[in-house]
């Protein structure tokens, strides 16, 4: 999966889903007076971002990031 894949996805509105280490782990929009915000969950870890580039590149999982895990192809993105 490429990352305009997975932007392009989220643009339009999916949520992604997928297992590290085992835990489950996945990113999620929301709309809220015109603005997105995003929520990242790890296990039972969660953070928030205003910019989807931010949730990329936040080494949120175990000290690596969702680009690094993709580019390494460690994770499986699915998408809700």
């Amino acid at each position: 999966m490429t990352i305009r894949y997975l932007k392009d996805a989220v643009k339009e509105g999916n949520d992604f889903y997928f297992h590290y280490k085992g835990e489950n782990a996945g990113v999620e929009s929301a709309v809220k007076d015109s603005v997105v915000k995003y929520e990242a969950w790890y296990g039972e870890e969660i953070r928030q971002y205003d910019d989807f580039d931010d949730v990329l590149n936040d080494r949120f999982y175990c000290g690596k990031s969702i680009l690094e895990l993709l580019a390494k192809n460690i994770i499986e993105i699915n998408f809700s």
